[in-house]
């Protein structure tokens, strides 16, 4: 591991989640207030369903680093030619069925969705920017390969902390010298990317002359062999998909189209936790795939149980926290309104260290080539969500806390049991190496709440100032009792301090 590197990856990637997260909530709030909640509900379940369509790309996408990485750690450059090509121009094929698909939805949106006249051509544009963004970071992936095999994540943190100031810009410049429209926050986002793509395949070129895209690569033993591990990894995001992505879409068909402006700005508050699951596994990706291309397995599993155990305190003590100002936070944010849905949001975030620290399992497991298993297990758990919702909504009437309570039942079960289970059989460890260590987000939950709740009482909450504040101190004291009462964690951290 290049120490340089990791510490700017980790450095830029934590600052690039902060101003995702800061983006993302300043535009869902003024994009409220502006337009209404109804107004956002648009833009949540139009992203949601670009997000579906994506399940015919991953198959390619969430593998393409693995086998570039692998193969340039091998150093066997005329397999590395075969594997760029048949990937490239594999990525080229789906990215105009994507074209074909997004046209196809375009065209039949006033019968997938809830939509009213007034709103009708601003999400048509909304879903026609969304897609292109889409298409244009498919086509990234291929050039992002490298920069995992350089261990150089950071340029790909610049690009996204660029796009996210973009966003903001882009969406007050035209509500301020034209007028409110749902798809002004993607426009600086797809300008971004498109100047990235330039740039990412500027790099490739001047840094790997001798990789060249020449049809005549293309193998189609190499892409079955591709094909072969993402192919259930495809199955696996479907699966994801159904689990949570599609909530605020069932929102909109059972429920309506407000309630979905609702659920998915409390969903918001959930992308937290993947924010910051998405940038500390990201960090470590190279550094696992590099360790799997020398056969280390002793060093691989070593490595994921010191990650996945720092990664489950991190979420435990951000969903902790979620728990004791979650209900300040959507005051200060949105509008005392949402003291109306907190059990709500309870209900979304208390589970979701447990089940977000799996992430690390997952890609562990494309990592050993170990999806087949996951992929059906997924399916049937994204099948009975959706069939356990519509049940809680249409014959309990739970509206949409039944969602959440169907999404909370089939997560638990697939990523908070099955997946560190099945992951520590595969690589022949004990039952339970990798389900304690994602045990460790209660006990970092149980404290933030304890020290939160004390700061809670005696202080009134109510500027984001004294949130911060609080939020602070809380998660400081927190790690820095589990630094001094735990012996394992802290020769962790004192590993990474030295390093």
């Amino acid at each position: 591991m290049n120490i340089k590197f990791f510490k700017k990856n980790l450095v830029f990637s934590l600052l690039s989640m902060i101003i995702q997260f800061i983006q993302s909530l300043w535009v869902t709030s003024f994009i409220q207030r502006m337009m209404g909640i109804e107004a956002y509900g648009y833009i949540a379940v139009i992203v949601n369903i670009i997000n579906m369509a994506g399940i015919i790309t991953v198959a390619l996408t969430s593998v393409c680093s693995r086998y570039i990485v692998i193969e340039l750690e091998k150093r066997d450059y005329d397999r590395i030619q075969k594997i760029f090509n048949t990937i490239y121009f594999a990525l080229i094929f789906l990215s105009c069925v994507c074209v074909v698909v997004f046209l196809i939805i375009l065209i039949n949106l006033d019968r997938l969705i809830n939509i009213s006249t007034q709103f009708a051509g601003q999400v048509s544009v909304l879903m026609i920017i969304v897609g292109a963004d889409f298409i244009i970071q498919l086509l990234q992936v291929l050039y992002l390969s490298v920069l995992y095999y350089e261990e150089k994540l950071y340029y790909s943190y610049y690009v996204s902390i660029i796009s996210n100031i973009a966003k903001v810009l882009i969406v007050v410049i035209i509500f301020h010298f034209w007028r409110p429209v749902v798809w002004g926050a993607y426009v600086g986002a797809v300008v971004v990317n498109g100047v990235a793509l330039i740039i990412y395949k500027s790099y490739f070129k001047k840094h790997y002359p001798n990789i060249k895209k020449n049809p005549r690569y293309f193998d189609f033993t190499k892409l079955k062999e591709v094909l072969g591990t993402g192919g259930w990894v495809s199955l696996s995001k479907l699966a994801a998909t159904l689990l949570s992505s599609c909530s605020t879409y069932l929102v909109n068909i059972l429920i309506g189209v407000y309630m979905a402006g609702i659920y998915g700005s409390i969903a918001q508050v959930q992308s937290i936790l993947s924010f910051i699951t998405i940038a500390i596994v990201n960090v470590f990706l190279p550094q696992m795939y590099k360790i799997y291309a020398t056969s280390n397995r002793v060093d691989l599993v070593n490595c994921t149980t010191e990650n996945l155990k720092s990664l489950s305190i991190v979420l435990g003590i951000v969903v902790g926290g979620l728990i004791v100002f979650g209900d300040e936070f959507m005051c200060i944010w949105i509008s005392k309104e949402y003291l109306k849905y907190n059990i709500l949001l309870i209900l979304s975030v208390f589970y979701l260290a447990f089940v977000y620290s799996s992430e690390m399992l997952n890609q562990l497991l494309i990592t050993v080539n170990k999806t087949k298993i996951p992929a059906f297990i997924s399916i049937i758990a994204g099948i009975i969500n959706i069939l356990v919702a519509i049940f809680l909504v249409r014959v309990i009437d739970m509206g949409f806390y039944g969602i959440a309570i169907a999404q909370m039942l089939t997560l638990c079960i697939r990523s908070g049991i099955f997946l560190p289970i099945y992951t520590s059989c595969c690589l022949e460890q004990k039952w339970y190496i990798f389900l304690r260590k994602q045990f460790w987000c209660i006990e970092s939950m149980i404290i933030t709440m304890g020290i939160g709740y004390f700061f809670d009482y005696w202080i009134l909450v109510n500027s984001w100032m004294k949130l911060l504040g609080v939020s602070i101190c809380t998660g400081g004291l927190t790690i820095s009792l589990l630094i001094i009462c735990d012996r394992e964690w802290r020769l962790i951290v004192k590993k990474m301090i030295n390093k």
